[in-house]
């Protein structure tokens, strides 16, 4: 099986006054260690959807060199023209399963990605993560308008 990730850096990141691909943590920028956790061993190529500010995000997130960037020119029309872009790109490339990363999400842990690979390698139709008390993971509930995770 031939499985992808796509993380998906297009937004504008408003409240973080920029880009969240620049953010970092742990002195890695988020762009640039999504890439890196969602490329494990069976993981054959990674995209990186980016759109606001894209060539300053692709100058400055010190993205790994295999890395594919994808812009999106309709980011500012929602997060599903990235999944969009990501997803063709994927496609093109004959992915057989992809992985949605959001940018924003840089800590999620390397035991998590494999177990969603894994779940994906048995033949999982779709995967998602769960804690280890065994809920599913969501996103948390708002408390004040915006999206559901900030």
């Amino acid at each position: 099986m031939r499985i992808w990730s796509i993380v998906l850096a297009a937004g504008r990141g408003e409240r973080m006054g920029g880009p969240k691909a620049l953010l970092a943590a742990g002195g890695e920028g988020f762009l640039a260690r999504c890439a890196r956790l969602l490329h494990p061993a069976s993981v054959e190529s990674v995209v990186a959807v980016v759109g606001h500010e894209a060539e300053r995000v692709v100058r400055e997130a010190g993205l790994p060199a295999d890395v594919q960037v994808v812009i999106n020119p309709r980011y500012a029309e929602g997060m599903l023209t990235s999944i969009r872009a990501g997803l063709d790109a994927a496609g093109a490339g004959g992915a057989d399963a992809v992985l949605v990363h959001p940018v924003d999400h840089p800590l999620v842990e390397p035991e998590t990605v494999a177990r969603v690979l894994d779940a994906l390698l048995s033949g999982a139709v779709i995967a998602v993560p769960r804690t280890r008390a065994g809920a599913a993971i969501r996103p948390a509930s708002r408390v004040r308008p915006g999206p559901p995770c900030a």
